[in-house]
């Protein structure tokens, strides 16, 4: 099983163990999803503060490592 990089737009979900890379090479792994009030909250690499995830701010540049 190899890992390859697909831009996560394109990809469009999130799931616990997914790696995300920004355009600086910047690493995160979701460590825990959620929602609040219908928005998804993403943890990243066990930070207790999450994220709140907006698909239509989502920049095409950032890409998923997906497992193939």
């Amino acid at each position: 099983m190899t890992n390859n990089l697909k831009p996560l737009y394109e990809l469009g979900y999130l799931e616990k163990g997914m790696t995300i890379i920004d355009p600086n090479g910047k690493r995160a792994t979701i460590t825990k999803l959620g929602s609040m009030e219908g928005m998804p909250l993403v943890h990243f690499n066990d930070d207790p503060n999450p994220v709140m995830w907006d698909w239509d701010r989502l920049i095409p540049d950032v890409m998923a490592e997906v497992a193939e």
